[in-house]
């Protein structure tokens, strides 16, 4: 489940960073939660985030269609 999505320029270089953050979404809650550290998906670390934020870079492994299939 994908609950955020956010570009985030750089005020100094004017570059642009995609922000993503992926919740399973087997936990309630605000997304941020300043007091958490502990998580079911992702290595304990100071995330500040619901315990259920998983690693956003398993989107890669996503199955996508090609802009050949969208064109159909």
């Amino acid at each position: 489940m994908l609950n955020q999505v956010q570009i985030t320029p750089n005020t100094q270089t004017g570059n642009a960073m995609l922000h993503l953050e992926v919740y399973k979404g087997d936990s309630s809650g605000p997304l941020t939660q300043r007091n958490n550290k502990t998580y079911k998906y992702v290595p304990e670390a100071n995330y500040e985030r619901r315990s259920d934020l998983i690693n956003p870079m398993d989107v890669l492994r996503l199955k996508t269609k090609s802009e050949k299939d969208v064109k159909k």
